[in-house]
């Protein structure tokens, strides 16, 4: 897990220069303990570097083959790299390392691009081959490591930041305004699209080649290839085999590796299969608050308790938030607004003071549909066939309006969210589950800025890409290419990477989901992730493996309302002074005015604006055009 950085062009364009050394610092978080470079003609690679395999300095990188020719930078970790080393060995090549990232160097001799198709694991890379003067970049099939791109003149440059592109000047710190719709609308910002003008995002599953100026592209991993299995009991029998396998392999590390414990069968199922491949107490990590309705820590003893970890517990509380906050944007300068990443960093902190590496939970909604929206779908279509569009309109502008409930999911806030996600068309319902904000209301933020499409249009285009998918096969297929990529994976790796800690998720293994959607979903009995659930009845007990999901959040809308309201106000204030006239003054106050008053929850929507005044404070001389 590390920082990259690297440029190619014209000769005059990429010289190792302070540009080049600042842009690579302020990927500093992500690679805290060494630093590398490397220069030929018309490219540079920079590198920061978190120890996690091999420790010793034969681990430096940029990394090189035998003779120098091919260099490689590298973010993430390969799973099972010793198996592909081993075939290499026997092909004649030397290793120099016993670092995993060294199979993709001798990959790419003996297979060119199809080195791709054999390594297994979450990764963001950069290749130069100076033979064929060739740059290959790559990124992981789930979209689990960033991987930024910018192109200025005749130059391509990639990084693990945004901040590392506009340091090295090859990207203005211009907003895109489309995005900024769309940031509204999701709180995250969906890819390839980024929030800065001009930069964008390698797609999960994909590679680009640059060569002489000029650039091919192509995916080798999606999702809707998966195959099924005749048997869906013997898909169940492989899934369990294939979790852990996944949980075994990610557990290799020359540094102590730990378990993130949250109150959900997810995160406890993978500790018991962690702890189980443990010869010594795995240590163990849980966050809480002190509002009974949010916390989880009891639920996560029980499980500790059972499986033998050594629990720690951080309580998160609203004073944390500003300080905590800051640290996490700073890090995350591809701007998202996922209030649970604040629990999220500080338990983060927490873990890193004694491991660099945990393993978590994340994952097993997408994986096999866990999530009330998918049970919301058949009800959706009901709804929107059953009542003509102008009922169902004011029926969803009623909910819009309806005050904030107490406690951590009421259910007058589903029913909200259910009625004004089918208001409008068809193939919005279910992108609109997503919705942090109305259309109307975007409009009264922004206005005309950036009008276009719909903001839900990417996702509801992502909902039918082969005939005769079921709505829930559809609806699973859009949210991992959506939201899972740019929201629940760029928040797990931003608050892990912010303090220099490598997140390993054994259910976000891209073999699980090739069984989960290809054959599981299919089968009714495994509906709403029955087969977590008989694999937890069986190693944790009946009890733990019927836990309800509830989701991980926090107070944050109670916390606005009192002891975070004058930081609020202050947050709001400076978004005002940074982002000048790009959204209007009247309807942010009104937004939090409503809030404080109890008439309606505008808490994630008020996170954003958070997020979005933070992010500003990273980039002087930030534009809006319009």
């Amino acid at each position: 897990m590390c920082g990259i950085f690297g440029m190619v062009g014209p000769s005059s364009d990429c010289a190792l220069d302070p540009a080049g050394r600042r842009a690579l610092r302020t990927l500093a978080h992500r690679g805290p303990d060494d630093e590398g470079w490397w220069q030929g003609d018309g490219v540079v690679l920079g590198h920061r570097r978190l120890s996690i395999m091999d420790t010793s300095p034969a681990g430096h990188e940029p990394l090189a083959n035998e003779d120098g020719r091919v260099q490689l930078v590298f973010n993430g970790e390969i799973y099972g790299f010793h198996r592909l080393r081993e075939e290499l060995e026997a092909l004649g090549h030397v290793f120099r390392s016993q670092c995993d990232a060294e199979v993709i160097v001798h990959g790419w001799e003996a297979w060119g691009r199809g080195v791709l198709d054999r390594i297994h694991g979450m990764f963001a890379f950069g290749l130069w081959d100076a033979g064929e003067r060739k740059l290959l970049l790559a990124r992981d099939r789930l979209g689990k490591k960033p991987l930024f791109l910018a192109r200025r003149g005749g130059s391509l440059a990639f990084a693990s930041g945004l901040r590392a592109l506009v340091e090295a000047g090859a990207l203005a710190p211009e907003v895109d305004v489309r995005a900024l719709r769309e940031f509204l609308f999701f709180n995250y910002v969906p890819g390839p699209r980024t929030i800065l003008r001009d930069a964008e995002l390698l797609p999960a599953g994909s590679w680009l080649e640059w060569r002489a100026g000029h650039e091919t592209c192509g995916r080798f991993w999606d999702l809707a290839d998966a195959r099924p299995l005749d048997d869906p009991r013997t898909a169940r029998r492989a899934f369990e085999k294939r979790l852990a396998e996944a949980t075994r392999e990610r557990l290799v590390a020359d540094v102590p590796v730990g378990v993130f414990l949250s109150g959900g069968v997810d995160s406890a199922l993978v500790a018991a299969l962690a702890q189980r491949e443990s010869r010594e107490p795995l240590a163990s990590f849980t966050v809480g608050f002190g509002e009974a309705s949010w916390d989880e820590r009891p639920k996560a003893l029980r499980v500790a308790e059972r499986i033998g970890t050594r629990h720690h517990e951080v309580t998160c509380r609203p004073e944390d938030v500003p300080g905590v906050f800051r640290r996490l944007v700073a890090s995350a300068d591809h701007l998202l607004a996922d209030q649970s990443a604040i629990p999220l960093a500080l338990l983060a902190e927490r873990a890193r003071e004694s491991v660099k590496v945990v393993l978590t939970g994340d994952g097993g909604d997408e994986l096999l549909a866990g999530y009330v929206t998918y049970r919301a779908l058949g009800p959706s279509r009901a709804w929107i066939a059953a009542l003509p569009r102008p009922l169902r309109a004011a029926l969803g502008r009623w909910a819009r309006r309806l005050p904030a409930g107490p406690g951590k999911m009421p259910a007058a806030g589903l029913a909200a969210r259910f009625l004004a996600a089918t208001d409008a068309h068809p193939a919005a319902a279910h992108a609109r589950w997503r919705a942090i904000r109305s259309a109307d209301e975007i409009e009264a933020l922004v206005g005309p800025l950036g009008a276009g499409p719909p903001e839900w249009a990417g996702y509801a285009a992502a909902l039918a890409p082969r005939p005769g998918w079921s709505w829930l096969r559809r609806a699973v297929y859009a949210d991992v290419g959506h939201w899972l990529v740019d929201s629940v994976l760029a928040k797990l790796d931003r608050a892990s990477m912010a303090v220099g800690l490598e997140a390993r998720s054994p259910l976000l293994d891209a073999r699980l989901f090739e069984l989960a959607f290809g054959t599981l979903l299919a089968d009714e009995a495994n509906a709403g992730k029955a087969p977590l659930r008989r694999l937890a009845g069986k190693l944790l007990g009946e009890d733990v493996a019927r836990t309800p999901k509830e989701g991980f959040q926090t107070p944050w809308s109670a916390w606005l309302r009192g002891p975070l309201r004058p930081w609020l106000r202050a947050t709001l204030d400076d978004l005002e002074r940074r982002l000048g006239g790009a959204l209007c003054r009247d309807a942010v106050r009104r937004t939090e005015e409503e809030h404080a008053r109890g008439r309606r929850d505008h808490g994630l929507a008020l996170f954003g604006l958070c997020a979005l005044s933070e992010w500003a404070r990273l980039f002087p001389g930030l534009r809006v055009p319009g």
